[in-house]
C-alpha cells in the first residue's frame, strides 16, 4: 500500500510520462480512482517544481475537459510558465556565451537543461534561477564578467563558498554561480571529465552547452542523496533520475556507474538509484549487479528509504561509518574536513603575515619621511623598519637577560 508521498510520486510520474509521449495513458484515471488525496498531489507538485508536468498530463489525459474553467486555468499556467521559462532561457544562452567568449568553461546543469533532457520540454519545470558552473581556477574572474553586466551580490562571498548568487534589478532573475558540486559527505566531480562529455542542446532556437545525461543523471542522485531529509523536496530529483531512465531507456546500470566511478561518487549513485527502485519498481525497470561489496550500501539506502522524513541528516542514520561508505576510503570524509579547516586556516594566516610585511602603516611614513613620488619605495622600506624593530627588541631582551644575570651573580 502506498503512502501519501509515494503515490503523488507515483502519480507524477505517470503524468510525465504522458507528457513524454504526448498520449493518455489509462493508467492516470484508474491511479486517480484508488487515490483521492488530490490536495496531496497538488502540494508536492507545487512544492517540487512539478506544477506544469502535472497540468500538462492532465490535460493529455483528458482532453474531453478542455472548455472546463479548471483545465482553462492549468493551460494559462502552462503558458505563464512557457514564457518565464523562454525568458530565463534567453538569459542563460547570454551568460554562457559570454563566459566561453572570454575562455571560461561554462556549462548550465538542473533546471532547464534537465528538464528537456527528461520531459522532452524545457518549459516542464517552474524554475526559480540559473545554475551555472565554472572551473575552480575561473570562479572569481566569471563572477566580475557577470556583476559588470548588470549583476550584484546577494551576500559577500569568500574563496572557500562553493557558489555565489547573484541577482539582476528587481530580482527578475536569480543566478546560482558554482565552482564545485561536491555535496554533502561526496567527493568533488572531476569537471574536466564533464566538461569534455559536455551536451550542446538547441533549445527555442537557441544554443547552450550543457551537462550530457550520464553526468545529468548523476548530478541528480547526488542531490536526492543531500536533500533526502528536506521533507518532499527530494521528490524532484527522484522524478529527474527516473524519467532520464524511462526517457533514454536505460536498462543496464554498470556504464552509468562506471562512468559515475570516473568521479568517484558511485556510492552515492548506487544508493540513489537503489532508492529510486524502491519507490519506483514496478513502472521502472532498472537491472542493478548486486556485487558483495555493494550489499552494504543497499542496506544504507534501505535505511534511508524506511526513515525517509524523520532524518535530519543523511549521517544521523549510522553515524560517520555510514558517511564514509559513501567514499572509497574509510575516513576520508574526516580527512577532507581536517584538511578543508587547516587550508583556511593557512590562508588567513599567510595574508594576515603579507599584510603585516608588506602593509605600509602611518610608522612607515614617520619612520622616514618621502616625498609622494618615492611613495612606492615604502613597500621596501617597510621589511627594513620591521628587521630594524625585531633586532632592537631582541637587544633590549638580551641586555635585561645579561642585567638580571649579573644581578643573580653580584
Amino acid at each position: 500500500m502506498l503512502n501519501k508521498k509515494d503515490s503523488a510520486l507515483k502519480f507524477l510520474f505517470l503524468c510525465a510520462q504522458s507528457c513524454r509521449r504526448n498520449e493518455p495513458t489509462l493508467r492516470v484515471t484508474e491511479f486517480l480512482e484508488l487515490h483521492q488525496d488530490w490536495d496531496r498531489i497538488v502540494k508536492v507538485a507545487d512544492t517540487n517544481g512539478l506544477l506544469p508536468v502535472l497540468y500538462r498530463g492532465l490535460i493529455v489525459n483528458y482532453p474531453e475537459l478542455a472548455s472546463e474553467s479548471a483545465f482553462k486555468e492549468f493551460s494559462q499556467h502552462l503558458q505563464e510558465n512557457r514564457e518565464k521559462n523562454v525568458n530565463f532561457l534567453r538569459e542563460l544562452s547570454g551568460h554562457l556565451s559570454l563566459l566561453q567568449e572570454n575562455g571560461i568553461h561554462a556549462l548550465t546543469f538542473k533546471g532547464l537543461a534537465t528538464s528537456h533532457l527528461a520531459y522532452g520540454d524545457f518549459t516542464l519545470r517552474k524554475i526559480s534561477d540559473i545554475d551555472i558552473i565554472v572551473p575552480r581556477n575561473d570562479f572569481s574572474r566569471a563572477a566580475r564578467l557577470l556583476l559588470e553586466r548588470g549583476y550584484y551580490e546577494s551576500k559577500h562571498f569568500s574563496i572557500s563558498e562553493k557558489h555565489i548568487i547573484l541577482s539582476n534589478e528587481n530580482f527578475k532573475f536569480v543566478l546560482d554561480l558554482h565552482k564545485s558540486l561536491g555535496q554533502l559527505c561526496m567527493p568533488e566531480p572531476n569537471y574536466d571529465l564533464i566538461w569534455n562529455n559536455r551536451a550542446d542542446l538547441h533549445l527555442s532556437d537557441l544554443n547552450i552547452s550543457a551537462f550530457s545525461l550520464k553526468d545529468s543523471i548523476i548530478v541528480s542522485c547526488m542531490y536526492l542523496v543531500r536533500d533526502w531529509h528536506n521533507g518532499d523536496n527530494y521528490i524532484r530529483y527522484v522524478l529527474d533520475v527516473a524519467m532520464l531512465i524511462w526517457s533514454h531507456q536505460i536498462s543496464d546500470w554498470d556504464e552509468i556507474l562506471d562512468h559515475a566511478r570516473l568521479h568517484n561518487v558511485h556510492n552515492a549513485v548506487y544508493i540513489s538509484l537503489h532508492v529510486v527502485r524502491r519507490l519506483l519498481s514496478q513502472d521502472l525497470e532498472i537491472r542493478m549487479p548486486m556485487l558483495p561489496r555493494r550489499k552494504r550500501l543497499a542496506r544504507f539506502g534501505d535505511k534511508i528509504f524506511e526513515g525517509r522524513g524523520q532524518v535530519k541528516l543523511v549521517g544521523e542514520l549510522g553515524g560517520l561509518d555510514h558517511l564514509n561508505i559513501l567514499y572509497n576510503r574509510k575516513n576520508i570524509y574526516l580527512r577532507m574536513i581536517i584538511r578543508r579547516h587547516v587550508f583556511e586556516w593557512m590562508s588567513r594566516e599567510f595574508r594576515r603575515f603579507i599584510f603585516l610585511l608588506f602593509g605600509v602603516g602611518e610608522k612607515d611614513r614617520k619612520f622616514l619621511p618621502l616625498p609622494p613620488a618615492l611613495h612606492g619605495f615604502y613597500y621596501v622600506l617597510r621589511p627594513i623598519r620591521l628587521t630594524v624593530l625585531c633586532a632592537q627588541t631582541i637587544g633590549q631582551k638580551v641586555r635585561k637577560t645579561i642585567f638580571k644575570a649579573d644581578r643573580r651573580l653580584t
